[in-house]
């Protein structure tokens, strides 16, 4: 069961993790590219919680290792989309 402190510490990581896809995502606006702010804080908040409930879930780090790695492969997806859609 959660409590309350665990709970603030995953809330601060989304927003944390909400500002700089943002911010990411501002700049690639800025400069006129594919992907902007909702896709980068999507992706971004989207990595931070699947991240969090499997650290939170699993107390089997080889388990945990395994979500990180997938969305690393997820984000690769969208990498080579965009790359894909520009050519």
């Amino acid at each position: 069961m959660m409590d309350v402190k665990l709970e603030l510490i995953i809330v601060v990581k989304l927003l944390a993790s909400f500002l700089l896809g943002a911010f990411i995502g501002l700049d690639r606006e800025k400069h006129g590219r594919d992907a902007g702010i909702r896709t980068y804080a999507a992706v971004c908040i989207g990595a931070t919680l699947f991240t969090a409930i499997a650290a939170h879930l699993v107390s089997d780090v080889a388990a945990a290792s395994r979500v990180i790695a997938n969305i690393v492969t997820g984000v690769g997806f969208l990498g080579a989309g965009i790359i894909y859609r520009n050519s």
